[in-house]
């Protein structure tokens, strides 16, 4: 009988099955065990299920938000991913410029830098990248070190 229990505390707090050999229960004893297998495993759920409600709160309060371009310049410092229309492409060595909503040197535009790329393929459409937003000679900016921060719809 006590291995039966410890079997059964066992397979509650491993969400699995226990065998056991050289004993024998009754079913009532067997629907005894169940019963309290199932209310364990249905507390597990309820606390599993209340802390990863909590945490995805917390991790969407913590998530940088989406900034549009133009919106870019009331972020400075903060972190978020900038999106906004690909109005045009610079390079200068190995780094890239893509400038969003307007075109350099529009001073009402906003660039995402690619450093020490080297070359990389800039399509029509919007472009987002995920840093923290700063200036250069007043201008937002969003600063990455990889082709492969910068997304493209």
């Amino acid at each position: 009988m006590r291995t039966n229990v410890l079997c059964l505390a066992l397979a509650a707090s491993l969400l699995s099955g226990c065998e056991t050999t050289g004993y024998s229960t009754s079913s009532v004893e067997d629907d005894y065990y169940q019963s309290l297998v199932d209310e364990e495993i249905d507390r597990m759920t309820r606390e599993s299920n209340d802390y990863y409600e909590s945490r995805l709160e917390e991790l969407l309060q913590e998530a940088p938000s989406q900034v549009w371009w133009d919106e870019a310049r009331d972020h400075v410092g903060e972190d978020a991913y900038v999106c906004g229309p690909v109005a045009g492409v610079g390079q200068d060595a190995d780094d890239i410029f893509i400038d969003l909503g307007r075109r350099y040197p529009d001073n009402g535009r906003t660039t995402i830098i690619v450093w020490d790329v080297g070359w990389m393929d800039v399509p029509n459409g919007t472009a987002c990248a995920m840093g923290r937003i700063s200036t250069y000679g007043g201008r937002p900016q969003v600063e990455v070190w990889s082709a492969a921060d910068v997304t493209f719809r």
